[in-house]
């Protein structure tokens, strides 16, 4: 059982946390919110919001936002547009990782494990490795060595990035 089960779970992009980043990003960008009608009245800036919501997931660019308003929400959106929604998932992922800081922080979190553990990654297809050391850039994750790396992976010295609750340790009888 991995230790990080004692601990409430990680923040995810809720519709919570993504409506306050969506605010942030429309009064971060004045022109492209007098742009939605009525000189940024709240009400037509709260249905933007709720809109913008509603299509955008995290990893969503500009114009794959763009062609989702337009096609669900009846939005009329151009180049412009695309370019600003371009640099609304950096807010997102800013705002996420800093509820992530803020969740390590106030529930105490340490690394499961030790650098050199043998473990086994939980989540995806990647098998086996090695704890290199704590990312630094990805709060809760560490940075692993494959057992069996890949040509590829070995020419590059390639490292998963997997959080703290996606690995177990692994015997070396199973290894």
């Amino acid at each position: 059982m991995n230790p990080m089960t004692q601990y409430p779970p990680r923040p995810t992009l809720t519709d919570d946390l993504l409506k306050s980043v969506v605010n942030e990003f429309l009064f971060e960008h004045p022109d492209f919110t007098a742009k939605l009608g009525s000189d940024g009245a709240d009400d037509i800036v709260s249905e933007s919001a709720d809109d913008i919501v509603s299509e955008y997931s995290l990893g969503t660019d500009g114009f794959e936002l763009c062609k989702r308003l337009e096609k669900y929400c009846s939005w009329d959106t151009d180049r412009e547009d695309m370019e600003v929604f371009d640099e609304l998932d950096c807010y997102a992922r800013q705002m996420l990782k800093e509820a992530e800081q803020k969740w390590i922080r106030q529930n105490n979190i340490q690394p499961p494990y030790a650098n050199g553990t043998r473990v086994k990654v939980t989540s995806g297809p990647r098998g086996i490795g090695t704890i290199d050391k704590v990312c630094d850039h990805s709060p809760g994750c560490f940075l692993i060595a494959p057992a069996n790396p890949s040509e590829f992976e070995r020419s590059h010295s390639t490292r998963w990035l997997v959080r703290f609750e996606h690995v177990q340790p692994v015997d070396e009888a199973e290894a």
